[in-house]
């Protein structure tokens, strides 16, 4: 969560739930554990605070967070309309992996999934009680995420 005096300016929420029976067959670049790989389910800016980098501030430091814990792959989903993101995830190096009719709720939509490979040199051992992600902008822009 972002906050900003109060208001809550973005969210994100991150894990390693990811139900591979619906895709049975994703291509995805890294072969890696379900543990290795961050999801991202919701990367979401209110609207008074998009355009000012929150968002790229907040990927930045998930990103910076799931190399430092031994992450082998970042992946998420976003519809193909909102140009915003996936300028953002594409700028930000992951790579689209399909684009596929997807579901949000009872909403159809063109969504493309996309996955940044990670480069990490550390074994990661998963933490016992963890399985979230909590990422915390504060007001004077540092982010602190826990894995």
């Amino acid at each position: 969560i972002a906050d900003d005096g109060g208001a809550i300016a973005a969210a994100v929420i991150v894990n390693h739930d990811y139900d591979v029976s619906t895709d049975p067959e994703m291509p995805w670049s890294v072969d890696c554990a379900q543990d290795e790989a961050v999801i991202i389910h919701v990367l979401a800016i209110s609207p008074a605070y998009r355009g000012g980098g929150v968002a790229r501030e907040l990927l930045s430091h998930v990103l910076d967070e799931a190399r430092a814990a031994g992450m082998r792959s970042v992946r998420l989903g976003a519809a193909l309309s909102n140009t915003p993101a996936v300028r953002l995830y594409e700028r930000s190096g992951f790579q689209r992996v399909i684009v596929a009719e997807k579901m949000f709720g009872d909403v159809k939509v063109d969504a493309v999934v996309f996955e940044l490979p990670l480069q990490t040199d550390r074994a990661w051992t998963p933490s016992r009680n963890r399985r979230d992600t909590a990422c915390f902008v504060t007001a004077k822009s540092t982010t602190r995420c826990i894995f």
